[in-house]
């Protein structure tokens, strides 16, 4: 996990907040942001780079069972295994991000996180899942929309 969290602050789930006085560049490279020849690299990028890692996390959250090389037959064969992070850390990790204030990345996140991992979800906790799917397709996506709608708002003027 360490390694993860290394790569990408959104496996916490945690948004990096701006220090006081902190340049551009000091803000982007604690986000995340890689340094190109010419600054960071475009956000489109960086928005597909995290979500790249967090779609490999909820994957392998919900993963239940792991390779198996059978030398004698030279076939790989799955077998069940119980993960140790599972369910419970993908409910977490969906909890906390609900529970902080929407930024601009927010429904990228969303979407590479619930790709993998929202049958499972719905599998373990059906009616929580319900009921924080709906949550998040109505109250917290509109503060999403709120906010995209203020920032685009505050360029135009």
């Amino acid at each position: 996990r360490a390694h993860f969290c290394a790569a990408c602050c959104y496996v916490t789930p945690h948004y990096v907040r701006r220090p006081a006085g902190a340049t551009d560049d000091a803000w982007r490279e604690a986000m995340g942001y890689q340094r190109r020849a010419r600054g960071f690299e475009p956000k489109e990028q960086y928005y597909n780079r995290m979500a790249g890692y967090l779609t490999l996390w909820a994957a392998l959250l919900q993963a239940e069972a792991v390779p198996i090389y059978d030398e004698r037959t030279e076939q790989m064969r799955m077998e069940p295994h119980a993960n140790p992070a599972g369910a419970a850390e993908a409910w977490r990790w969906l909890a906390r991000l609900a529970n902080q204030k929407a930024q601009r990345i927010t429904p990228t996140l969303l979407l590479a996180f619930l790709k993998p991992s929202a049958h499972m979800l719905a599998r373990r906790y059906p009616r929580q899942t319900e009921k924080l799917l709906r949550f998040l397709a109505t109250d917290y996506l509109l503060s999403v929309e709120s906010l995209l709608a203020a920032s685009s708002g505050a360029r135009g003027a």
